[in-house]
């Protein structure tokens, strides 16, 4: 299953750069700064600049409430200036307060509308609101502004990506690189083409991905999210070995790296090698982080429980599946999977019991139905089983087993009619099924 969720979470918190922020210095000359224009402003309290060289300093301390009070003393002296709009805006935004933000930035535009920078940040601020169509219009107005904004391209494509405009994405990352400055660094060149990567990766362009990746990873090499993302699309290519190989290495830089982890663990199970599955799912229970999220930490324990029950552990299966029900009850499948280990251990009431709370969850899946069916049939309720076969070739009627599942049924009920007629029906969905041919037979 591609992983599109967690990239877009990856983009999402991805820090977005201000151009134009307010000046930052070394923590000791910004405390000295302080104090130096602590005394201009005691010697001269009308000096707009001082306070706004103070909120600077404050600033770059991350003493954000004590800046915004600085630019906000600078804004009354003078109405008119632009910077001060803005950097009070960038403290809002540091402070997380996007809301108030917004119309510093909007004041700063009004004051300032050739400035590329502001309206890349009234965009950054839109982004973080998600507010992605106006985010766009004011990267948009940034790179017409200046073209060869780089940051501005990677901003608009990482719009584009969380409103999965992937092509879009696609174009504005490389319009990034391609525009990335000469004195940029390998860290953050390697950022550019890791998003590039991944705008390739969502549109299953796993190759041009891999190369990407490969790109980044020779920039920065210590970064274990690369070789993870690479991985990934090694994945879905089915080049296991080098798959294991970067999400190895990734673990190797990052003993704690919870998700690559757990995508190792997708290759072994897809090579079905369970005991190797088996330990690296544990490995990715045991250092999941304390913020992970329930519905992926649900995902966790289901694949486990998946090999568990490729194992025939059954009862360690039920065990991790409980637990991704408890963490998100809404998944119908993973009551189905608890359904279907029950099933194998003859607890058939049990089982039925999972197949109606994930009928009740998805009653489109005909899938369903047809485990409930035939926990029916052992339990010898020859007219529910009917019922649900029936259902479930109403929600998939170009199923064949479906068919002989209830003509089963109806040569146990002696309706030899109607058992002919559903396995002439699964033979002439698959007219070459020896089954289906010898069951026609033995009814003629």
């Amino acid at each position: 299953m591609k992983t599109t969720g967690v990239i877009k979470l990856v983009l999402l918190v991805m820090a977005l750069l201000f151009a134009a922020a307010p000046w930052t210095a070394a923590l000791g000359d910004a405390e000295e700064d302080i104090a130096l224009y602590t005394q201009v402003i005691q010697e001269n309290p009308v000096d707009d600049t001082a306070y706004n060289k103070r909120a600077n300093a404050y600033y770059a301390l991350q003493k954000y409430e004590e800046a915004i009070a600085d630019y906000s003393m600078a804004i009354e002296l003078v109405t008119d200036n632009a910077v001060y709009y803005n950097n009070r805006a960038n403290a809002y935004y540091s402070s997380q307060n996007y809301e108030a933000a917004l119309p510093d930035f909007v004041k700063a535009i009004a004051l300032a509308p050739d400035n590329a920078a502001y309206h890349n940040n009234l965009g950054n601020t839109c982004f973080y609101l998600r507010q992605y169509e106006e985010a766009i219009v004011f990267y948009t107005k940034a790179v017409e502004i200046d073209p060869a904004y780089s940051q501005a391209y990677q901003n608009r494509a990482n719009s584009y990506n969380a409103m999965e405009r992937y092509e879009d994405a696609l174009a504005d990352y490389t319009a990034s690189i391609d525009t990335s400055p000469g004195d940029i660094g390998a860290t953050l060149y390697a950022q550019r083409f890791n998003n590039r990567g991944i705008a390739y990766y969502n549109l299953s362009m796993y190759e041009e991905a891999i190369q990407d990746y490969t790109r980044a990873i020779a920039l920065d090499p210590s970064n274990a999210s690369y070789y993870n993302r690479r991985g990934t699309s090694y994945h879905f290519l089915q080049k296991y070995e080098e798959a294991i190989t970067d999400f190895t290495r990734a673990i190797a830089i990052d003993p704690a790296y919870s998700q690559a982890y757990h995508n190792r663990g997708n290759v072994y199970n897809a090579l079905e090698q369970y005991v190797d599955a088996l330990v690296d799912y544990t490995a990715a229970i045991d250092t999941s982080p304390a913020d992970v999220s329930a519905v992926l930490y649900g995902q966790r324990f289901n694949n486990r429980a998946v090999v568990y029950d490729s194992l025939k552990m059954y009862e360690e299966a039920i065990r991790d599946f409980t637990r991704a029900i408890e963490l998100d009850p809404a998944n119908a499948n993973y009551h189905n999977r608890r359904g279907n280990a029950r099933y194998s251990l003859d607890r058939y009431e049990e089982a039925i019991q999972d197949y109606d709370q994930a009928i009740l969850l998805n009653p489109g899946s005909g899938t369903f139905y047809r485990n409930r069916g035939n926990a029916c049939r052992e339990l010898q309720n020859y007219e529910e089983a009917i019922r649900d076969f029936t259902r479930a070739i109403e929600t998939e009627p170009g199923y064949a087993p479906g068919y002989q599942y209830r003509g089963d049924i109806y040569v146990l009920l002696d309706d030899r009619e109607s058992a002919l007629l559903d396995y002439k029906k699964a033979l002439e969905l698959v007219p070459d099924n020896q089954t289906y041919l010898d069951l026609v037979e033995s009814l003629k």
